[in-house]
Protein backbone atom coordinates (compact mmCIF):
# COMPACT_ATOMS: atom_id res chain seq x y z
CA UNK A 1 0.00 0.00 0.00
CA UNK A 2 2.90 2.36 0.70
CA UNK A 3 4.12 1.93 -2.86
CA UNK A 4 0.58 2.45 -4.24
CA UNK A 5 -0.05 5.73 -2.43
CA UNK A 6 3.44 7.10 -3.02
CA UNK A 7 2.96 6.66 -6.77
CA UNK A 8 -0.36 8.51 -6.66
CA UNK A 9 0.53 11.31 -4.23
CA UNK A 10 4.07 12.13 -5.36
CA UNK A 11 3.79 11.52 -9.08
CA UNK A 12 0.14 12.22 -9.88
CA UNK A 13 -0.24 8.73 -11.29
CA UNK A 14 -3.94 8.54 -10.53
CA UNK A 15 -5.46 6.14 -13.02
CA UNK A 16 -2.12 4.44 -13.63
CA UNK A 17 -1.19 1.20 -11.92
CA UNK A 18 2.18 -0.14 -10.86
CA UNK A 19 2.78 -3.56 -12.36
CA UNK A 20 1.55 -6.14 -9.87
CA UNK A 21 4.85 -7.99 -9.46
CA UNK A 22 6.65 -4.72 -8.64
CA UNK A 23 4.00 -3.61 -6.18
CA UNK A 24 4.11 -6.95 -4.34
CA UNK A 25 7.91 -7.05 -4.37
CA UNK A 26 8.01 -3.59 -2.75
CA UNK A 27 5.58 -4.77 -0.09
CA UNK A 28 7.72 -7.82 0.66
CA UNK A 29 10.89 -5.71 0.79
CA UNK A 30 9.17 -3.51 3.36
CA UNK A 31 8.20 -6.59 5.39
CA UNK A 32 11.80 -7.78 5.21
CA UNK A 33 13.15 -4.45 6.47
CA UNK A 34 10.64 -4.14 9.31
CA UNK A 35 10.70 -7.76 10.53
CA UNK A 36 13.49 -7.16 13.03
CA UNK A 37 11.87 -3.95 14.27
CA UNK A 38 8.72 -5.94 15.03
CA UNK A 39 10.71 -8.93 16.29
CA UNK A 40 9.15 -11.23 13.71
CA UNK A 41 10.50 -13.94 11.43
CA UNK A 42 9.27 -11.97 8.43
CA UNK A 43 9.13 -13.36 4.89
CA UNK A 44 12.58 -14.95 5.35
CA UNK A 45 10.98 -17.43 7.74
CA UNK A 46 13.79 -17.51 10.33
CA UNK A 47 12.68 -16.63 13.90
CA UNK A 48 13.85 -13.35 15.45
CA UNK A 49 16.57 -12.64 16.61
CA UNK A 50 18.42 -15.18 14.45
CA UNK A 51 20.03 -13.31 11.54
CA UNK A 52 22.01 -16.32 10.34
CA UNK A 53 20.48 -18.42 7.52
CA UNK A 54 18.85 -20.52 10.24
CA UNK A 55 18.76 -24.32 10.29
CA UNK A 56 18.44 -26.89 7.48
CA UNK A 57 14.96 -28.19 6.73
CA UNK A 58 13.15 -24.85 7.01
CA UNK A 59 9.68 -25.06 5.44
CA UNK A 60 8.66 -21.54 6.49
CA UNK A 61 9.08 -18.31 4.62
CA UNK A 62 9.05 -17.40 0.95
CA UNK A 63 12.44 -18.92 -0.02
CA UNK A 64 11.10 -22.48 0.42
CA UNK A 65 8.97 -22.37 -2.71
CA UNK A 66 11.61 -20.51 -4.67
CA UNK A 67 13.47 -23.83 -4.82
CA UNK A 68 11.20 -24.65 -7.76
CA UNK A 69 9.23 -21.45 -8.49
CA UNK A 70 12.30 -19.95 -10.19
CA UNK A 71 11.46 -22.04 -13.27
CA UNK A 72 7.74 -22.77 -12.81
CA UNK A 73 6.60 -19.15 -12.48
CA UNK A 74 7.53 -15.82 -14.10
CA UNK A 75 8.73 -12.94 -11.95
CA UNK A 76 6.89 -10.33 -14.00
CA UNK A 77 3.80 -12.24 -15.17
CA UNK A 78 1.86 -12.32 -11.91
CA UNK A 79 0.06 -15.57 -11.18
CA UNK A 80 -1.77 -14.66 -7.95
CA UNK A 81 -0.28 -17.69 -6.22
CA UNK A 82 2.37 -18.51 -3.64
CA UNK A 83 4.98 -19.14 -6.34
CA UNK A 84 4.63 -15.58 -7.60
CA UNK A 85 5.10 -14.25 -4.06
CA UNK A 86 8.19 -16.43 -3.59
CA UNK A 87 9.78 -15.00 -6.72
CA UNK A 88 8.84 -11.45 -5.76
CA UNK A 89 10.33 -11.86 -2.30
CA UNK A 90 13.57 -13.49 -3.41
CA UNK A 91 14.12 -10.81 -6.04
CA UNK A 92 13.44 -8.03 -3.53
CA UNK A 93 15.55 -9.70 -0.83
CA UNK A 94 18.50 -9.87 -3.19
CA UNK A 95 18.03 -6.24 -4.28
CA UNK A 96 17.94 -5.00 -0.67
CA UNK A 97 21.10 -6.88 0.28
CA UNK A 98 23.12 -5.68 -2.71
CA UNK A 99 21.88 -2.20 -3.63
CA UNK A 100 21.73 -0.06 -0.46
CA UNK A 101 18.74 -1.52 1.35
CA UNK A 102 16.13 0.98 2.55
CA UNK A 103 17.60 3.80 0.44
CA UNK A 104 17.08 1.67 -2.66
CA UNK A 105 13.50 0.83 -1.70
CA UNK A 106 12.67 4.50 -1.15
CA UNK A 107 13.86 5.33 -4.66
CA UNK A 108 11.77 2.51 -6.15
CA UNK A 109 8.63 3.58 -4.29
CA UNK A 110 9.05 7.26 -5.14
CA UNK A 111 9.93 6.65 -8.78
CA UNK A 112 7.39 7.85 -11.37
CA UNK A 113 8.04 4.61 -13.26
CA UNK A 114 5.49 1.83 -12.88
CA UNK A 115 7.54 -1.09 -14.20
CA UNK A 116 11.06 -2.53 -14.15
CA UNK A 117 12.44 0.92 -14.99
CA UNK A 118 11.81 1.88 -11.36
CA UNK A 119 14.26 -0.82 -10.27
CA UNK A 120 16.94 0.15 -12.78
CA UNK A 121 16.72 3.87 -11.99
CA UNK A 122 16.85 3.19 -8.23
CA UNK A 123 20.04 1.17 -8.65
CA UNK A 124 21.63 3.98 -10.63
CA UNK A 125 20.63 6.62 -8.06
CA UNK A 126 21.78 4.67 -4.98
CA UNK A 127 24.93 3.00 -6.36
CA UNK A 128 25.84 4.83 -9.58
CA UNK A 129 25.67 1.54 -11.49
CA UNK A 130 24.04 1.32 -14.90
CA UNK A 131 22.82 -2.19 -15.49
CA UNK A 132 20.51 -3.81 -18.01
CA UNK A 133 17.42 -5.71 -16.96
CA UNK A 134 18.64 -9.00 -18.45
CA UNK A 135 21.92 -8.69 -16.58
CA UNK A 136 20.04 -7.98 -13.35
CA UNK A 137 18.03 -11.18 -13.72
CA UNK A 138 21.23 -13.14 -14.39
CA UNK A 139 22.90 -11.76 -11.27
CA UNK A 140 19.85 -12.54 -9.14
CA UNK A 141 19.69 -16.14 -10.28
CA UNK A 142 23.43 -16.62 -9.83
CA UNK A 143 23.33 -15.15 -6.31
CA UNK A 144 20.40 -17.39 -5.39
CA UNK A 145 22.19 -20.51 -6.61
CA UNK A 146 25.41 -19.55 -4.81
CA UNK A 147 23.66 -18.65 -1.54
CA UNK A 148 25.03 -21.92 -0.11
CA UNK A 149 28.29 -19.98 0.23
CA UNK A 150 28.76 -17.04 2.57
CA UNK A 151 30.70 -13.85 2.06
CA UNK A 152 30.39 -13.54 -1.71
CA UNK A 153 31.17 -10.13 -3.26
CA UNK A 154 28.54 -7.44 -3.91
CA UNK A 155 25.96 -8.27 -6.60
CA UNK A 156 26.19 -11.96 -5.65
CA UNK A 157 25.46 -11.73 -1.94
CA UNK A 158 22.48 -13.28 -0.14
CA UNK A 159 24.34 -15.02 2.65
CA UNK A 160 26.77 -13.21 4.95
CA UNK A 161 26.31 -16.05 7.48
CA UNK A 162 24.96 -13.36 9.78
CA UNK A 163 23.59 -9.81 9.65
CA UNK A 164 23.14 -7.30 6.84
CA UNK A 165 22.98 -3.69 8.02
CA UNK A 166 20.90 -1.28 5.93
CA UNK A 167 21.04 2.32 7.15
CA UNK A 168 18.76 5.07 5.87
CA UNK A 169 18.18 8.58 7.26
CA UNK A 170 19.98 7.65 10.51
CA UNK A 171 17.75 4.60 10.99
CA UNK A 172 19.38 1.17 11.07
CA UNK A 173 17.58 -1.80 9.54
CA UNK A 174 18.79 -5.34 10.15
CA UNK A 175 18.40 -8.04 7.51
CA UNK A 176 19.17 -11.71 7.92
CA UNK A 177 21.12 -14.00 5.61
CA UNK A 178 19.53 -16.45 3.19
CA UNK A 179 20.90 -19.89 2.29
CA UNK A 180 18.54 -21.55 -0.19
CA UNK A 181 19.86 -25.02 0.70
CA UNK A 182 18.46 -24.59 4.24
CA UNK A 183 14.88 -24.70 2.92
CA UNK A 184 12.70 -27.57 1.76
CA UNK A 185 9.47 -27.73 -0.18
CA UNK A 186 7.25 -29.98 -2.30
CA UNK A 187 6.71 -29.27 -6.01
CA UNK A 188 3.07 -28.97 -7.13
CA UNK A 189 0.98 -31.89 -8.30
CA UNK A 190 1.19 -34.14 -10.18
CA UNK A 191 4.94 -34.32 -9.51
CA UNK A 192 4.95 -33.85 -5.70
CA UNK A 193 8.73 -33.94 -5.57
CA UNK A 194 10.67 -33.07 -2.42
CA UNK A 195 13.25 -30.36 -3.06
CA UNK A 196 15.87 -29.43 -0.46
CA UNK A 197 17.93 -26.99 -2.51
CA UNK A 198 17.47 -24.97 -5.68
CA UNK A 199 16.39 -27.55 -8.21
CA UNK A 200 18.78 -28.38 -11.02
CA UNK A 201 18.25 -30.46 -14.16
CA UNK A 202 20.59 -32.85 -15.92
CA UNK A 203 19.46 -31.70 -19.36
CA UNK A 204 17.35 -28.99 -20.98
CA UNK A 205 13.82 -29.41 -19.59
CA UNK A 206 10.96 -30.09 -22.01
CA UNK A 207 8.82 -27.20 -20.75
CA UNK A 208 8.82 -23.63 -22.12
CA UNK A 209 10.90 -21.01 -20.36
CA UNK A 210 8.69 -18.25 -19.01
CA UNK A 211 9.67 -14.56 -19.27
CA UNK A 212 12.00 -13.49 -16.45
CA UNK A 213 12.33 -17.01 -15.13
CA UNK A 214 15.05 -19.59 -15.58
CA UNK A 215 16.43 -22.98 -14.70
CA UNK A 216 19.76 -24.51 -13.76
CA UNK A 217 21.43 -27.37 -15.63
CA UNK A 218 24.15 -29.26 -13.80
CA UNK A 219 27.02 -30.15 -16.10
CA UNK A 220 29.20 -33.25 -15.64
CA UNK A 221 32.12 -32.94 -13.24
CA UNK A 222 35.32 -32.01 -15.06
CA UNK A 223 37.88 -34.82 -14.81
CA UNK A 224 40.39 -33.54 -17.35
CA UNK A 225 42.44 -30.37 -17.68
CA UNK A 226 40.64 -29.38 -20.86
CA UNK A 227 36.93 -29.64 -21.58
CA UNK A 228 35.02 -28.08 -24.47
CA UNK A 229 31.29 -27.45 -24.54
CA UNK A 230 29.17 -25.85 -27.23
CA UNK A 231 25.94 -24.25 -26.06
CA UNK A 232 23.01 -23.47 -28.33
CA UNK A 233 20.42 -21.19 -26.77
CA UNK A 234 16.99 -20.28 -28.18
CA UNK A 235 16.21 -16.64 -28.99
CA UNK A 236 15.48 -14.43 -25.97
CA UNK A 237 17.27 -16.83 -23.63
CA UNK A 238 20.47 -15.72 -21.87
CA UNK A 239 23.10 -18.18 -20.70
CA UNK A 240 25.14 -17.81 -17.50
CA UNK A 241 27.95 -20.25 -16.76
CA UNK A 242 28.59 -20.80 -13.02
CA UNK A 243 31.88 -22.53 -12.25
CA UNK A 244 31.73 -23.67 -8.67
Amino acid sequence: MANFYQKIKRNNNLGSTTEKWLNESCSLMMEDLLASKLRLAGPRGVPYPDFTPGSPGNTEGRPAQFLYSHYSSSLTEWGEDSESYSNAYMFGAWLLRNFKGASFLQEVIQSPNLDKSAILSAIKITTGKEITWNRLIQLWYTASYLSVESGLPPDYSLNLANTYIAEHNKVTYTLGSINCSYYRSITPEPENRLVTSIRTFNDIPDFPVLPNSGYFIKMPTITTNTLKYTFYTPPNLDLTLIIN
